[in-house]
């Protein structure tokens, strides 16, 4: 038995092959090619639950997901992602595209300034995996990145169906030492990571377009009768009021609220317009 030890101090992060030479001077190989390993990573995680989240048919970069990168040791280039679907609802048909997306002012939202890493790309079958090509995307270990997994919803999406993916095990990401090209790292993380589930709704009526169901052009131009706080019926119910409770404005109506009082509580019942949502 043998052995012998070589100085490794310049060879940081580099591939090496060691040889050996006979006493009359024949050399060959002593073995494989070695990679000198540091422990070099990548971490992914995903820091909030995962909840339920409604998208409606049509939306574009809707958030999925807000995702944590941080590197290890190293600085690490990450190559590609790999998305599994995982919903009940069909992503191939349900999405019209998949995003990465590096945020750039750590806030949790897609929004003007964040840039897009990858995507855009599709599921290609129901219950099928998508995979991210990126470039250019170094992530240093004193510089952490937030992502964000956006989707663009389609027009025609079930409303009802729920869409999701994830980050199923480690090899769903590719990634490798960026000062020497081509040794891959070791992906750290708690597998799956999963996206928020997307259930696809109708959209909410906005304030503009209720009034356009009730009142006309010179009627919505009028304060007096159109305004949040008018009473053109004069039935003490403003049109707040008549919005979230789903009546008709121009209508007299009864206030539909009603009270009971308990020596412990009192409780207020009253309808509620299911897309009076702002």
């Amino acid at each position: 038995d043998g052995k012998f030890e070589i100085p490794v101090g310049g060879l940081l992060l580099s591939r090496f092959t060691a040889t050996v030479t006979d006493p009359t001077g024949n050399t060959s190989e002593f073995g494989t090619e070695y990679v000198l390993d540091l422990d070099a990573g990548l971490e992914i995680s995903r820091d909030d639950p995962v909840s339920d989240r409604k998208v409606v048919p049509g939306s574009v970069q809707s958030l999925a997901a807000v995702l944590q990168a941080r590197a290890v040791n190293r600085p690490v280039e990450v190559k590609a992602i790999r998305f599994k679907a995982t919903g009940s609802g069909n992503e191939m048909t349900g999405l019209e595209a998949v995003y990465l997306v590096l945020d750039a002012d750590g806030d949790g939202m897609y929004s003007q300034g964040d840039s897009t890493l990858g995507g855009p790309e599709v599921f290609l079958e129901d219950d099928g995996s998508l995979k991210l090509p990126l470039t250019g995307v170094i992530v240093d270990p004193s510089f952490p990145q937030q992502w964000l997994l956006t989707v663009d919803v389609a027009d025609g999406a079930a409303i009802g169906e729920i869409l999701a993916m994830g980050l199923q095990a480690s090899l769903d990401v590719e990634a490798e030492t960026f000062i020497t090209a081509g040794i891959p790292v070791n992906i750290l993380g708690v597998f799956p990571i999963l996206s928020d589930n997307l259930i696809l709704s109708l959209a909410s009526e906005g304030y503009g377009l209720w009034l356009e169901r009730y009142f006309t052009e010179a009627q919505r131009n009028d304060p007096q009768i159109s305004g949040l706080l008018a009473d053109p019926d004069f039935d003490f119910l403003t049109n707040a009021f008549e919005r979230v409770y789903g009546t008709n404005p121009l209508e007299y109506n009864e206030s539909p609220l009603s009270v009971d009082i308990s020596p412990e509580r009192a409780i207020f019942s009253f309808p509620w317009a299911k897309d009076a949502t702002d």
